[in-house]
């Protein structure tokens, strides 16, 4: 089981890169905040199969927090680039 894990985490990581180089070409600032989120929600998940992978439950804590500071900075910035400034 250790091995489908890893193979999914390498595919995770395969996928992020993606995601990057689509952001690197993105035309718009709202495509790169998308790609940014992306791949925080793909860091997320590899964080939770490296709990599994691992057996240490202390990556799961790391994820949730992780998952609200990209959340917040996702609204951060979206409230930024809607109204120009975070008031």
């Amino acid at each position: 089981m250790g091995l489908v894990f890893k193979l999914a985490i390498g595919t995770i990581i395969f996928t992020s890169f993606l995601c990057l180089y689509r952001g690197i070409l993105g035309p718009s600032a709202v495509d790169r905040i998308i790609v940014v989120n992306t791949i925080n929600t793909k860091v997320v998940v590899i964080l939770g199969l490296s709990s599994c992978v691992f057996d240490n439950f202390l990556y799961l804590d790391v994820a949730i927090v992780y998952a609200m500071m990209s959340f917040i900075f996702t609204i951060a910035v979206a409230k930024y680039k809607l109204k120009g400034n975070l008031s």
